[in-house]
């Protein structure tokens, strides 16, 4: 493994350990109740010859809330599409967790891994099936105890190699909105 792709591979593993341990350690603790989230965002991706990009995504989870604290082990489908000469896009379907704290205003981080379909704009480059990692913050506001809307930035990752052969990084910067099936 070279050197450059240990951080990578370090992180996607923390990130697959602190799914597990929060799906372990929580089950059966609290409440879990059936959630619903849709995402808006904007991507900003590293390579300078590809354009800003838009994409969606919804996410299926169960929201297991304690006092203060609010875990979210989900699944999550998005969609980007970049622009430019050079942008691809992208089709995600990744797992993960979301971490907050607080009630009516909720700061916390999220993670996910998973699988993912790069399709490169070029007919010279090839679709290729990829490896998907995210991490990033969100703030959440409580409008109702069965909706929350919100915003949020995260770093991605996507093995899936550009034109020069360069794994796909691009950072991504949203809203979002949750809804949650209460009895």
């Amino acid at each position: 493994m070279r050197a450059s792709r240990l951080p990578r591979f370090v992180a996607c593993v923390v990130s697959l350990l602190a799914t597990v341990a929060t799906l372990v350690l929580f089950q059966g603790v609290a409440k879990a109740t059936p959630a619903v989230g849709f995402d808006m965002d904007l991507g900003v991706p590293r390579n300078q010859k590809v354009g800003l990009g838009t994409g969606f995504g919804f996410r299926l989870g169960n929201e297991i809330a304690v006092p203060d604290l609010v875990i979210t082990p989900e699944v999550d489908f998005a969609y980007y599409d970049f622009g430019g000469a050079f942008g691809p896009r992208l089709y995600r379907s990744t797992a993960g967790a979301r971490i907050g704290f607080g009630d009516i205003i909720r700061p916390g981080a999220f993670t996910h891994l998973g699988l993912g379909r790069y399709e490169p704009t070029l007919t010279v480059e090839s679709p290729q099936w990829t490896w998907e990692f995210d991490a990033g913050a969100f703030v959440d506001f409580t409008v109702l105890p069965v909706f929350t809307f919100g915003a949020h930035a995260a770093y991605n990752h996507s093995s899936g190699l550009d034109y020069k052969g360069h794994e796909y990084d691009f950072f991504t910067f949203g809203m979002h909105a949750t809804f949650l099936f209460t009895e």
